[in-house]
């Protein structure tokens, strides 16, 4: 039995060792304890035809994203402006 089991393709991962993850060094603005949203990131996604009233507009999704939190915020806007 002991022959087979050596002979087996997966053994060498079944007997490996654990390996530790290697991180990266997390920059500032991702490792500091600050207020929400005081350092974020910003994209903009879709088109959308929304109804107002009797008219369709074209409208945008704005997705702000928190990066000491990842919490996010998602709005609607008109174009895509920065401003």
């Amino acid at each position: 039995m002991g022959k087979l089991i050596g002979k087996c393709a997966a053994y060498p991962r079944l007997r490996a060792s654990v390996k530790d993850q290697i991180m990266a060094v997390l920059p500032k603005d991702r490792s500091s304890i600050t207020p929400p949203f005081s350092y974020s990131a910003v994209d903009y996604f879709g088109t959308w035809i929304i109804k107002l009233g009797r008219k369709e507009v074209k409208r945008y999704g704005l997705l702000s994203i928190c990066l000491a939190s990842r919490a996010i915020h998602l709005e609607t806007a008109t174009s895509l402006e920065t401003d």
